[in-house]
């Protein structure tokens, strides 16, 4: 059965030799640098002639723990700081890196093929101005509830973030406004999954296959990505591969069709190294 070597494991698990391998690929990534736990000082110089805004996240961890966007000053960036050392595990630096805009993307990557591409968005309801938020928010927990995966996970509803954008409880947005409901796209959130394989330009698939490549011995990945323009590979920055990518935001995805990716693994894997 094939399996990966553990230096292959470690060097997608420490995000910031990841990070390391995909620029002596020369592959886009946010600009960047990690600092050890003991090197507060030397970071926050950093971080001082980073442009703002930036993102602060531990090397060593996963399910975007440890990690905080858009950190502008240096009373954020302290927290920011002691977010990713708590969160991490105690092998774990700090990566600082610009912050990237656009959308966040995951490529399925098996062999030299993408096969699922999905947009991970953060739940948002649109107003049409006449409900207001509490009535348009307890449409969007009804309409999970036939999901079979998005009804395990709620909407996580963050009232202060939802005020930060203007809006309280019984406010009404105007038609074609858009709300945010909490600031994270991760599936425990509620955010929402979108199959985007079909819309994504072939030069975008073609850096994600680059982007696996780049780790030596890896054949399946899912790639994460920023992307601005779903057409244009040059908007598109490569965040983190993983090597053991969720299934089941391919195959249940919020919105749009659903891919097979397990069948696609096996069917990779027999063909590979099955019996001849």
């Amino acid at each position: 059965m094939y399996k990966h070597p553990p230096a292959t494991e470690q060097i997608c698990r420490r995000k910031h030799l990841t990070k390391r391998m995909l620029d002596l690929a020369n592959l886009s990534t946010p600009a960047g640098g990690d600092f050890a736990p003991s090197e507060p000082e030397v970071a926050a110089a950093f971080f001082e002639k980073m442009p703002k805004p930036v993102v602060v996240k531990a090397t060593d961890s996963g399910g975007s723990k440890g990690v905080t966007v858009g950190v502008r000053n240096r009373e954020q960036f302290e927290l920011a700081w002691s977010h990713a050392l708590a969160d991490g595990r105690k092998s774990s630096n700090v990566l600082i890196e610009k912050y990237v805009d656009g959308v966040e993307l995951r490529a399925f990557v098996i062999g030299d093929e993408v096969v699922s591409v999905v947009a991970r968005i953060q739940p948002f309801v649109e107003g049409d101005g006449i409900r207001n938020l509490t009535t348009l928010i307890e449409e969007i927990h009804k309409s999970r509830e036939v999901h079979y995966r998005a009804k395990k996970m709620p909407v996580v509803i963050k009232w202060e973030f939802i005020a930060g954008q203007g809006y309280q409880e019984d406010s009404v947005p105007a038609a074609g406004e858009i709300v945010f409901l909490n600031p994270f796209n991760t599936p425990t959130n509620g955010g929402f999954i979108l199959d985007v394989t079909s819309a994504v330009c072939d030069e975008i698939k073609e850096l994600s296959i680059r982007s696996m490549q780049a780790i030596p011995h890896l054949e399946v990945a899912g790639i994460d990505l920023m992307v601005s323009d779903l057409g244009d590979a040059d908007t598109a920055y490569v965040i983190e591969v993983n090597t053991a990518a969720s299934l089941e935001l391919h195959r249940y995805p919020t919105h749009g069709e659903p891919r097979a990716v397990d069948l696609d693994i096996v069917e990779y894997f027999n063909s590979k190294y099955g019996e001849k």
